[in-house]
C-alpha cells in the first residue's frame, strides 16, 4: 500500500478509494463540524477549480488532503452543473500532472498501470517510453495540438514514443475522465442544513462560468449554431483546458465577427489559468480592429484549421463548408426557419 502522502497526491487511485472505505466514514459524516478541516479543504478545492481551473495547496494533514477529495466530488455532484463537473475534473487532473512531472519512472509506471496501460521503457538516458498506440489514441484525441496527432509521432512496433513529461500529460487525460465518470455516477448525498450555505456560495460562483448561450446586442446566440471546431474550442476554454495560440485566435476572431462584445469575450477568457486582463484585452481589441491598422480579423479557413489539428468532430454540414463563418450563417438561417414555422 502506498503511503498516505502518495494517496493524497493521487486520490483518484483505487488504493486511495480502498483506504477511505476502510475508515468506514460515511460522506454525510464528513460534512459535519467535527470534520470541518476536511470540508474547508474540499470547499477550497472546488472554489479554486471554479476560479482558475487549477488546484493548489495542501490540507492541514495528509489524511485531510486525501479525504477532502471525495468530499469535493460529492459537493460538485450535488451542484449538478455539467460545466462545473468538467472544470473540476480537469483541475484535479492538472494537479496530478504537476506531481507526475516530478516523479520517478516507477511512480509513473504505477499510475499507468492504474489505467491498464501497455507501457515499456525503451531508453534510460534520456528516458524514452513506448505506449501502445491504442492507449495513446484514447487520450491524445482530447489534446488539440498538432504535435499530438498520430501522424506527427514516431511509432515503433505498434508503440508511440514518448518522453516522461509527455507520458504524464497523457495520463492527465485518463485522470480527468475517471473523475468525471465518478462524479456523474456518484450517489447524491443529503447534506445537513448547516452545509447548505457552502453549496449556495459555490453555486453562485458557478454563475460566472460561461453558459450555453452568449448575449449580444441583438439578443442571444446559441452554441447550437457554432461549427463543431468552434464549439470544441469554446468548451475547452470554458472548462479551463489549455487552448493553443492559433485556437485562441480562431475562437476570438469568430466571436467578434458574429457580434459578441469585447466584455463577453474577456469573460470567457477570464477562466483560463494564465488569464492576464490587460494582455488579453489588447489581443482581443487588436483582433476586433480597435487597435493597429483597424482591421477586423476573420477566423482561418477550414483547410487551415485541419492543418493545425483544430478540425474537431465534423458533422454533415461541414462536408461542403470552407469557412466557420459560412457554417454559422447556414445554421443560423436554419434555426430561424425552424423558429418561424414552429411558432
Amino acid at each position: 500500500m502506498p503511503s498516505i502522502t502518495e494517496l493524497a497526491k493521487y486520490p483518484f487511485m483505487r488504493k486511495a478509494a480502498e483506504y477511505v472505505k476502510d475508515l468506514d466514514l460515511k460522506m454525510d459524516e464528513l460534512m459535519t463540524p467535527q470534520f470541518s478541516p476536511i470540508l474547508d479543504r474540499a470547499k477550497e478545492r472546488v472554489e479554486q477549480a471554479i476560479r482558475r481551473a487549477e488546484i493548489h495547496g495542501w490540507g492541514q494533514r495528509d489524511e485531510i488532503e486525501l479525504l477532502s477529495f471525495p468530499a469535493a466530488m460529492f459537493i460538485v455532484g450535488s451542484l449538478r452543473k455539467d460545466r462545473l463537473t468538467k472544470r473540476y475534473a480537469l483541475a484535479e487532473a492538472k494537479r496530478a500532472y504537476r506531481y507526475l512531472r516530478e516523479e520517478d519512472l516507477d511512480t509513473i509506471r504505477d499510475i499507468a498501470e492504474e489505467f491498464s496501460w501497455d507501457l515499456v521503457e525503451l531508453d534510460e538516458d534520456p528516458v524514452r517510453l513506448g505506449v501502445h498506440f491504442a492507449d495513446y489514441l484514447r487520450n491524445s484525441i482530447w489534446i488539440r495540438e498538432s504535435r499530438w496527432r498520430l501522424a506527427n509521432r514516431r511509432v515503433e512496433g505498434g508503440r508511440v514514443i514518448l518522453t516522461r513529461d509527455e507520458c504524464a500529460r497523457l495520463l492527465q487525460e485518463e485522470v480527468r475522465r475517471r473523475i468525471e465518470e465518478k462524479i456523474n455516477g456518484g450517489v447524491q448525498v443529503r447534506f445537513r442544513d448547516d452545509i447548505k450555505p457552502v453549496l449556495d456560495e459555490l453555486g453562485q460562483l458557478c454563475e460566472a462560468l460561461p453558459s450555453e448561450s452568449i448575449y449580444v446586442a441583438g439578443g442571444e446566440i446559441s452554441l447550437a449554431a457554432f461549427p463543431p471546431c468552434i464549439k470544441a474550442l469554446y468548451e475547452d476554454l470554458a472548462s479551463g483546458r489549455n487552448v493553443s495560440h492559433i485556437g485562441r485566435f480562431t475562437l476570438t476572431s469568430f466571436l467578434v465577427n458574429i457580434g459578441v462584445s469585447l466584455d463577453e469575450v474577456l469573460k470567457l477568457f477570464s477562466g483560463a489559468s494564465d488569464f492576464d486582463l490587460e494582455k488579453t484585452r489588447y489581443q482581443v481589441e487588436h483582433i476586433s480592429g480597435f487597435r493597429g491598422a483597424g482591421r477586423k480579423y476573420t477566423p482561418p479557413k477550414c483547410a487551415t484549421l485541419r492543418t493545425h489539428g483544430l478540425c474537431a468532430n465534423p458533422d454533415g454540414t461541414c462536408s461542403n463548408m470552407r469557412h466557420p463563418l459560412l457554417y454559422y450563417k447556414r445554421k443560423m438561417d436554419a434555426l430561424a426557419r425552424v423558429k418561424k414555422f414552429g411558432s
